[in-house]
């Protein structure tokens, strides 16, 4: 069953959105343009953000990118809307079941269908999120084969509408100490999940944690992850070291193979730290940053956020031991001590929401503004005529308002009309006087469709 149009247009939107292609407060008139060319499926969607006069040149070409066809158009019960991003193995698109529901899917790029590690991977990720159960942790929905020769794999998740923690901090430069600690609480409960799956997520960063509308943190992306077990899993790159290093635990910087989760509760603890200083532990170029990781002091984050409690930089030191024996015991017992820091402090610890999270805040800076969609509030003078003469325009009733100005060697016109009332589309700068337009306007479309760019103050000289 196909995705009805009301809903492949909710999902646009949420692409849109997502990619920062446009301001939240922007994305329904675009909505309402589609709705009106009656848009009814991707093709047409497609079809129409490449004809329509009513966007930018670049805006189209950023919209047609993100609506280029996928290798298909459904995988499961799941129908591709549009292009989310590019990952390290493939691609991420968003999709809608029919029953409304999105979800992300993920594709191996065809460079890879024959490259024997990138497929235990992906297949190993495939395995890993399928046992997922926490609510810190997203979800596997589906996975399978694309085809019937099986050689493209997918793997649907859960959708989550929010940002990356990352992204919340650069808006916001640094978070406050109750915000950090219940972020630390669900990951540290997500790396509760993983351990019981003896795991080790191995890329632990504030890119791969998800704040959701609600204010819950969600940790994802495990396509580095090892198990601990007896036979545990080792997937490397020739030459290449595996993890993020500003946030690396010194036994993975080493190469340990006895790595176990409590690399992962360091990692927290310099996410932690991240969070309330606006920036990783350890700063400099890569040689730098590891000696730190390894035997330097750790920042004393008091020195930077003078509003930490000394229990919460207790906590993230203790995270961020040297020696894994002198971490925490256990992702749980984490947990319950960001609970009991919250708690000395006098904050109620609420295990869904963040208060005061707008999700502007979780998003990448906005790319384009409503200038970009054109369906300024058109003010027409009449029906378009070929030529501006006077006798062809029906003018409105304030004669001595309007002012002539002609070209006497070639005959051009320039019609304007005196209103102080009017305002042409959404400006963020100051309101104009005068806004040019050509005439007729279905030739000069194009040129009309930048309109806000051709706006100008007209200032009376004195007599």
């Amino acid at each position: 069953m196909s995705v009805s149009p009301d809903r492949l247009l909710q999902a646009f939107a949420e692409i849109l959105t997502k990619r920062a292609l446009l301001d939240v407060q922007h994305v329904p008139k675009l909505i309402r343009l589609a709705l009106k060319a009656g848009v009814k499926d991707t093709a047409t969607l497609r079809s129409w953000v490449e004809t329509t006069p009513k966007l930018t040149n670049e805006l189209r070409q950023e919209i047609t990118k993100v609506l280029r066809p996928p290798q298909r158009e459904r995988y499961g019960d799941f129908q591709v809307i549009g292009h989310l991003a590019d990952g390290g193995m493939g691609d991420v698109w968003l999709a809608m079941n029919s029953h409304g529901k999105l979800g992300v899917i993920k594709t191996l790029l065809p460079e890879f269908h024959d490259d024997k590690e990138f497929i235990m991977r992906f297949k190993r990720e495939v395995e890993i999120t399928a046992g997922f159960q926490s609510p810190f942790l997203v979800h596997c929905l589906d996975h399978g084969l694309s085809d019937a020769q099986g050689d493209s794999l997918y793997i649907t998740l859960e959708y989550v509408s929010g940002g990356d923690l990352h992204n919340l901090i650069c808006a916001r430069s640094k978070l406050g100490e109750a915000e950090t600690l219940q972020i630390g609480h669900q990951i540290a409960m997500a790396l509760d999940e993983a351990s019981r799956l003896h795991l080790v997520h191995r890329d632990l960063k504030p890119e791969n944690i998800l704040i959701s509308e609600g204010g819950d943190a969600k940790l994802v992306d495990f396509g580095l992850a090892r198990t601990t077990t007896a036979d545990r899993t080792v997937l490397t790159i020739a030459g290449s070291t595996l993890g993020t290093l500003d946030y690396m635990s010194p036994e993975q910087i080493y190469g340990e193979e006895s790595l176990d989760i409590r690399s992962d509760m360091y990692a927290l603890g310099c996410v932690m730290f991240f969070c309330l200083a606006g920036h990783p532990p350890f700063e400099g170029d890569s040689i730098d940053i590891m000696k730190n990781h390894i035997s330097g002091q750790i920042p004393d984050i008091r020195r930077l956020n003078k509003q930490v409690s000394k229990d919460c930089r207790r906590l993230i030191e203790r995270c961020m031991a040297k020696k894994p024996e002198d971490r925490y015991g256990s992702p749980r017992e984490l947990a319950e001590e960001c609970t009991s820091v919250m708690e000395k402090r006098g904050s109620r610890y609420n295990h869904t929401t963040m208060q005061h999270i707008k999700r502007s805040d979780m998003l990448p800076p906005v790319q384009f503004s409503s200038d970009s969609i054109m369906d300024l509030a058109d003010v027409d003078f009449g029906e378009d005529v070929p030529d501006l003469n006077a006798q062809d325009i029906h003018y409105p009733p304030e004669p001595q308002n309007w002012l002539f100005i002609g070209h006497p060697q070639s005959g051009l016109q320039v019609h304007l009309f005196a209103k102080p009332s009017l305002l042409i589309g959404k400006l963020r700068a100051a309101p104009v006087d005068l806004c040019l337009r050509n005439y007729p306007k279905n030739i000069h479309s194009e040129i009309n469709n930048r309109v806000s760019r051709q706006h100008a103050e007209i200032h009376r000289l004195p007599n």
